[in-house]
């Protein structure tokens, strides 16, 4: 029968001893088991302590507490599993939170800082200078259970977690808005770049319209600068024509200032004439009447003469009828003298007047001869001179309806550079806006470019909580987008360049199709001003035109009819003269004649009284008749041939007096002719002299004018020569510019469409798209949570494999390993070693029976996975025996120490792989080491199963041969050394 000895005493080991062995492992194992089975279900039973220092912030207007959101997190625990472990946390301050975790009553105490949400919310700013983390100061208890302060910051941990993973998406969550936004607003970009390439292309038909028209522009003005040039040369002509007119106007105005009055004296001299020519007329009727009764009585005389001397001759015959004779001639001869001193003293004062009216007529004639002289020449000027208005009135409406063709072709020239001005300014104006919305669009596009290039490489910065090797995946949601909003604004297509390169360039022209349009603007604007200059001109020249017209007309007028007055007063006046010197020679015979009528009468008178004093004496004495009838017939004789001669010279009176009467009607008829004329001249001559001031006038501001005209032809000629040269390179330049706008509406419409396909690129998301990835990349990685803060098979095979050691290592505490009768023994050292070896054995069996079991129970193992375990642990039990034998055997109370050492080195490096580096040497150098790795490989259904049971099996061999040494060592007589207590 195998006694057991005590391994200090050498006593025999009894049964309770051995039952002892076989339940303290198992003890060992099961209280660990029942203290750590299902512990997170009891977490609650744990207190841990939040401290909330924080103060809210206001955030867009909304309050955030998330120092309150977080302690509220950690005390409500998961919300999506409302069975997830958690402990009892409890709202405490600084004081009872440092005397809790002094005294253990708190595992762990979470502090949250005053500056938490101000720091957790500061990246709103989008300011990273100024973008902060918020910290939570966590402290567990020194006092405490192990595993409660690491359960402690792990739960903490996790509400960290779950704030940042919430502050997390709510950033994302408006970044993915901010992509929705940025694609509405590039498309709201491509649709403005659409209507801005529609525009272009308006733009650009626009051009080509204007271009057209620019070209027109251009050969009109070309022929307008002709017509121009033409008009200035006629004008500088006109302008010396007028100006010789002015002058003679003006000379003419000059010469016949007086002639209204002279031909005012002339008219009432020719009045004065024709009444003197009138009574003249009168008079010499008269007087031809009397000469012709004169000659009359004359010739009675005569005869009364011839019968005196017959008569005398009687008387010598007979004295009575003498002296009766006597009586009767005397009274007769008395009258006859009167008579005759009447016709004497008529004569003579008709021969005065004869004399007086020839010297008249000599200087009436003169000065009618002189006034016909004038008439004809003012006739022959006053016709030329309106020959020459109608000429001038001719052309001067001719150039009037010119220059109103030519008004009228200004004002449309006007209407047309108004609305050219116009257009081109509303073309600067667009071409303005055009710069600016290119401008805005080029510093858009570079600023979009820039923010995305930014996302793109900087991305987000990843969670504290999340490892590196998931940044990648972290950032991709990021970059993803911006990536490719950077690739679409850069990305050239078939040559064209990209939205960058040609809203730079349309940025870069738009200032020099700026200052095209502002130039083009004023160029329109200077024609459109020198035009307007030029339409005033033509308008003031067509003016002054139609006023020389009018007063030419007028002057004509007045000078038809002092042509028509001069040829009457030429006529009248000639008639006169003639008159006058018809008269003239009649005048003189008269004077004449009326000398001898004078003389003769004034010896009739004579005679007479001669005649009355002989019949005087005749009648008073008879004596003396004979005498004085001698003597009477020597006077009568004498008397006779008086009478004769008197009798010839009143026939010439007669016929004097007929022709002065027949020259004074005519005369007279010529006055009054004249005086009509020069009555109608003195009316007309106010209104001639007018018309020559107006003329004068007329011709002074026409020469003005036509100076002015003269200038502005010449100056619309060196403008229409400006302007052709202008339209011409204005031509060119809008011909460019429509070719530039063609490319710009080319240039635009590519634009457009690259923008069309660059907002079809900017990802889009749905509010569920938005959740769903702000979940995904602020969570990028997840885990299964385990149910346990410790793993089930990591924690029963791990005390398994323990309470196997502790079980060897307990037997031989307990039992010797080698018997202390050896050396005298019969026995065999193999028997004594198995002797040995056996009460190991027994407990190990039992022992790895009893585990597998439990394991078993709690793992919920399979049949195969059963009986491989309960194998698998056998087989470690008895390596164990073997190793924990074969150290006591050799080395005594050492071997046991050195299988304490061996132990906690595999227990630390099977709690944690956070060891230091020495652990990673020593630990697959222990037998501990493949028996969990096996019994946790079978309880996983994992590899290296087989690898294990070969380790198991060296230490097997290893142990049982050095056990086996041991014993033949202990046989041999050699001083012993003592075993250690």
């Amino acid at each position: 029968m195998l006694k057991l000895e005590r391994a200090r005493s050498g006593n025999p080991v009894g049964p309770i001893a051995i039952i002892g062995l076989i339940l303290i492992p198992l003890i060992i194992a099961g209280g660990m088991l029942l203290a750590t089975w299902q512990s997170d279900t009891r977490l609650g039973r744990v207190q841990a302590a939040i401290v909330n220092q924080d103060e809210a912030v206001e955030l867009n207007g909304q309050l955030v507490p998330l120092g309150r959101q977080l302690a509220g997190a950690l005390v409500e625990g998961d919300p999506d599993d409302a069975e997830a472990p958690n402990f009892d946390w409890v709202l405490s301050d600084e004081a009872d939170a440092a005397d809790g975790l002094a005294s253990g009553r708190y595992a762990a105490v979470v502090t949250i800082p005053e500056s938490f949400s101000a720091d957790a919310t500061s990246y709103a700013a989008n300011d990273a200078d100024s973008a902060r983390s918020a910290t939570l100061d966590v402290k567990t208890s020194q006092v405490s259970g192990i595993a409660d302060p690491v359960v402690g910051q792990a739960i903490a941990a996790a509400a960290q977690t779950a704030v940042n993973k919430q502050l997390t998406e709510e950033y994302l969550k408006n970044i993915y808005v901010g992509f929705n936004d940025t694609g509405k607003q590039f498309q709201e970009v491509a649709d403005g770049a659409g209507k801005l390439a529609d525009g272009a292309g308006d733009l650009a038909k626009g051009l080509h319209q204007t271009s057209d028209g620019t070209e027109q522009l251009a050969g009109g003005l070309a022929e307008l600068d002709t017509g121009a040039k033409g008009i200035a040369g006629g004008i500088r002509d006109l302008d010396k024509g007028v100006g010789q007119f002015a002058d003679g106007a003006g000379e003419l105005a000059r010469q016949t200032r007086d002639l209204p009055v002279q031909v005012g004296q002339l008219a009432d001299g020719a009045r004065q004439s024709a009444q003197g020519a009138g009574e003249l007329a009168d008079g010499t009727a008269k007087t031809a009447e009397g000469a012709g009764q004169l000659a009359k009585g004359i010739r009675d005389t005569a005869k009364g003469a011839g019968d005196l001397a017959k008569g005398a001759d009687a008387a010598a015959q007979g004295t009575g009828e003498l002296a009766k004779g006597a009586r009767q001639s005397a009274g007769g001869a008395r009258e006859l003298a009167k008579g005759a001193r009447g016709v004497a003293d008529g004569t003579t004062e008709l021969a005065k007047g004869m004399r007086q009216t020839a010297g008249g007529t000599k200087e009436l004639a003169e000065g009618a001869r002189g006034v016909a002289d004038g008439a004809e020449e003012l006739a022959k000027g006053a016709r030329k001179s309106a020959e020459g208005s109608r000429d001038l009135s001719g052309a001067a409406e001719k150039a009037a309806e010119g220059a109103t063709d030519l008004s009228g072709g200004a004002d449309e020239l006007k209407a047309g550079a108004e609305k050219n001005a116009g257009g081109v300014r509303k073309y600067a104006e667009g071409v303005r806006d055009y710069t600016e919305g290119v401008a805005g669009l080029d510093r858009g596009l570079n600023q979009y470019r820039d923010s995305m290039e930014e996302l793109a490489e900087d991305g987000i910065a990843c969670p504290d909580e999340i490892p590196e090797s998931a940044c990648p995946a972290f950032k991709a949601g990021f970059k993803a987008g911006a990536g490719a909003a950077v690739e679409g604004l850069e990305r050239k297509q078939d040559g064209n360049p990209s939205l960058i390169g040609l809203s730079g360039s349309l940025a870069e022209g738009g200032p020099e199709l700026a200052d095209g349009g502002d130039e083009l603007a004023a160029g329109a604007k200077e024609l459109s001003t020198g035009i307007a200059r030029l339409v005033e001109g033509v308008g003031g020249f067509a003016e002054g035109l139609q006023r020389l017209a009018a007063g030419n007309l007028g002057l004509a007028d007045g000078l038809e009819q002092l042509a028509g007055g001069g040829d009457q007063l030429a006529k009248g006046s000639g008639q006169v003269a003639g008159g006058i010197d018809q008269l003239a020679p009649g005048l003189d015979q008269l004077a004449a004649g009326a000398d001898q009528l004078a003389q003769g009468s004034a010896q009739l008178a004579g005679g007479n009284e001669q005649l009355a004093g002989g019949l005087d004496q005749l009648a008073d004495g008879g004596d003396q008749l004979a005498l004085g009838s001698g003597q009477l017939a020597d006077g009568t004789k004498a008397l006779a041939g008086g009478l004769d001669q008197l009798a010839v010279g009143g026939d010439q009176l007669a016929d004097g007096t007929g022709q002065l009467a027949t020259g004074t009607k005519a005369l007279a008829g010529g006055l009054d002719q004249l005086a009509a004329g020069t009555g109608q001249l003195a009316e007309g001559m106010p209104a001639l002299s007018k018309g020559i001031g107006e003329l004068a006038a007329g011709a002074a501001e026409l020469k003005t004018g036509t100076a002015q005209l003269s200038d502005g032809a010449g100056q619309l000629a060196d403008g229409t020569g400006q302007s052709a040269a202008g339209a011409a390179e204005l031509s060119q330049g809008v011909v460019q510019l429509a070719a530039g706008g063609d490319q710009l509406a080319d240039g635009t419409t590519k634009l457009a469409d690259g923008l069309a396909d660059g907002a079809k690129q900017v990802p889009s998301y749905t509010a569920a798209d938005r959740t769903a990835l702000a979940d995904v990349v602020s969570t990028p990685v997840t885990t299964e949570r385990p149910d346990q803060a410790f793993a089930d098979s990591a924690t029963t095979t791990f005390l398994a494999v323990f309470a196997l050691w502790i079980g060897a290592l307990a037997t031989y505490l307990i039992v010797q390993a080698v018997s202390s009768r050896v050396l005298t023994s019969m026995k065999s050292s193999v028997r004594i070693a198995v002797e040995g070896w056996l009460p190991g054995v027994i407990i190990a069996a039992v022992q790895s029976v009893v585990l597998a079991v439990m394991l078993r129970v709690l793992l919920d193992l399979s049949a195969g996975q059963t009986a491989g375990l309960i194998g698998f642990t056998l087989l470690g039990g008895l390596a164990f025996v073997a190793v924990n034998h074969a150290l006591v055997a050799w080395f005594g109370g050492v071997g046991r120490f050195v299988s304490v050492i061996m132990v906690v080195l595999a227990t630390a490096g099977a709690i944690t792989a956070a060891v230091p580096a020495v652990f990673d040497v020593i630990r697959p150098l222990l037998p501990l080491t493949p028996a969990l790795d096996g019994m946790r490989a079978i309880v996983t259904d994992g590899p290296g199963v087989s690898s294990a049971i070969l380790s198991l099996l060296a230490w097997l061999v290893v142990g049982l041969g050095a056990g086996l040494l041991a014993v033949a060592r202990r046989r041999i007589l050699q001083p012993l050394p003592a075993e250690a207590t």
